[in-house]
């Protein structure tokens, strides 16, 4: 994984420009952003911004974030 990402809900084709990305599913990041945050994990409330990876991270503190993140999809898909 690179250490910068990003990702759009909702879209079945990687957006190619703006009107692309703005068929992605807003709400649905707030809620898997909400999730995460309960569980610690702190995205940006903006969908648009990337999401990143440092040298700092240990392999627990990935593992850990990975853990959270599969929680909140779990429970962000129980809420829909």
């Amino acid at each position: 994984m690179p250490p910068i990402f990003s990702f759009i809900l909702g879209v079945d084709e990687e957006p190619t420009d703006f009107r692309g990305y703005c068929k992605g599913n807003d709400y649905l990041y707030e809620r898997l952003a909400m999730a995460l945050i309960e569980r610690g994990v702190m995205p940006d409330a903006d969908g648009r911004e990337p999401w990143f990876l440092c040298y700092s991270h240990s392999e627990e503190d990935i593992a850990e974030t990975l853990t959270a993140f599969e929680e909140a999809v779990r429970f962000v898909k129980r809420q829909t």
